[in-house]
């Protein structure tokens, strides 16, 4: 089996796995890595060895790695008797498919001191450039930032990495404004606040995205004391003009909004973009609908997400040529007393995709209200998908047919990288 790395920095990492077998078995074993949510893996560090009932320990050290980028890691192996290639996973499992990580370490241009606010410490940095990121380590734990605006061009705000294969844990009380293009936001919990005593009231978006080449990546996006104790969105793209580069990729959001609003407070409102990139998110426990493309989010490519318990689920409105793939929408909150909110609902638009998603909810009237004109359907499965724990948000799959839908990000716990 696969166990963690060590010493893991900017371009390196050391994997370690522990190989042992029910009966003596001589092959010849491989590591094999790829980027967290690409499909091909890389080989290198080829071995001779003979598993056996005892535990021995092997490792492999890969140089040239990406900095602050997450890697999965498995050790193939062939016995050479014609038998085809296999693998084993972090628990052991012959041909599994649960992957060891290592986040490589950002290379931090600037690093937060330990009694400096976090606004101070952003204005004291220049702006970077397309080709030179200004990458800026925020200090461990946690710190109220009240209204954070005034991040500049092409900065990355992340916490610092570790020499075990994750990231500090960091913590941000209060909303983050982004006006700049080419800024990125990763590995943190941004805890948004609105109505609530002590909050900016400038501003009630956890995340408000108005800029060119904005990345939200690894993130927990949610709003303080949880639904229905505040007024906001988790996140919300807009501007008065199409936004283009937007990604958001592999974080958690949920829990924002309140009831009060009528169906108007969501987990991600895509307002006004072009061709976003929204990819391995999980949203979730929002007051609106999860994920609400209206009114002009054209060509939104939603691919591996989970859209689960918002009151309303996916939704695109006025908004063309936008594609679900490889993902989950159902379970809107509303529906046992509504039952009009189906898993992907539409409003007048056109030319829309749905490809080789699950859709599921027992107490809406169908997988959606679109016409084919203004979403197509392509391999939609219709069944329960079995997540781990519904309640308790975890929205892994069990059923072998929706997760084959999902692909590798069946796989895939979105959130920081802690």
């Amino acid at each position: 089996m696969t166990g963690g790395p060590s010493s893991v920095g900017p371009g390196s990492a050391v994997l370690h796995a522990s190989l042992s077998c029910g009966a003596n078995v001589n092959a010849r074993w491989t590591w094999q890595w790829r980027e967290l949510g690409t499909s091909a893996w890389q080989s290198g560090g080829a071995f001779q060895r003979t598993c056996s009932r005892s535990f021995a320990g092997v490792s492999h050290r890969i140089d040239w790695l990406k900095p602050d980028t997450t890697y999965q890691y498995r050790l193939a192996l062939d016995v050479g008797n014609g038998a085809p290639t296999a693998w084993v996973d972090r628990n052991g499992t012959l041909n599994g498919t649960a992957w060891s990580p290592a986040t490589t370490q950002p290379r931090c241009d600037d690093v937060q001191g330990a009694g400096e606010a976090l606004r101070s410490f952003v204005a004291s940095n220049p702006a970077g450039s397309k080709g030179a990121r200004r990458v800026l380590c925020v200090r461990a734990g946690t710190q109220e930032i009240g209204q954070l605006n005034g991040l500049k061009a092409f900065t990355t705000l992340t916490p610092r990495g570790e020499a075990n294969g994750t990231k500090q844990t960091a913590v941000l009380n209060g909303n983050v404004g982004v006006d700049q293009p080419g800024v990125t936001l990763e590995d943190m919990r941004i805890v948004g606040c609105y109505s609530q005593p002590g909050c900016g009231n400038d501003r009630n978006k956890t995340i408000d995205v108005r800029a060119d080449e904005t990345t939200l990546r690894h993130l927990d996006i949610t709003q303080r004391n949880g639904r229905n104790a505040d007024r906001l969105q988790c996140v919300l793209i807009a501007n008065d003009h199409p936004i283009v580069g937007v990604r958001i990729e592999f974080s958690k959001i949920h829990s924002c909004g309140s009831e009060s609003s009528g169906n108007l407070e969501h987990g991600l409102y895509c307002s006004d973009a072009r061709l976003p990139v929204i990819r391995g998110n999980w949203l979730y426990d929002n007051e609106g609908f999860g994920m609400q493309l209206y009114p002009d989010c054209d060509g939104a490519q939603a691919v591996g997400n989970v859209v689960a318990d918002n009151g309303g689920a996916c939704d695109v409105d006025q908004t063309s040529q936008a594609a679900y793939t490889n993902g989950f929408c159902g379970y809107a909150r509303e529906n046992p007393v509504r039952h009009d909110l189906p898993p992907i609902h539409c409003g007048p638009s056109s030319a829309n995709r749905a490809v080789d998603m699950v859709l599921y909810d027992p107490a809406a009237r169908g997988v959606t209200d679109c016409g084919p004109s203004t979403l197509a359907q392509t391999g939609t499965y219709n069944a329960d998908p079995q997540f781990y724990d519904r309640g308790r948000y975890d929205f892994r799959m069990r059923n072998p047919f929706a997760r084959a839908k999902l692909g590798l990000y069946a796989e895939i716990v979105p959130g920081p990288r802690w």
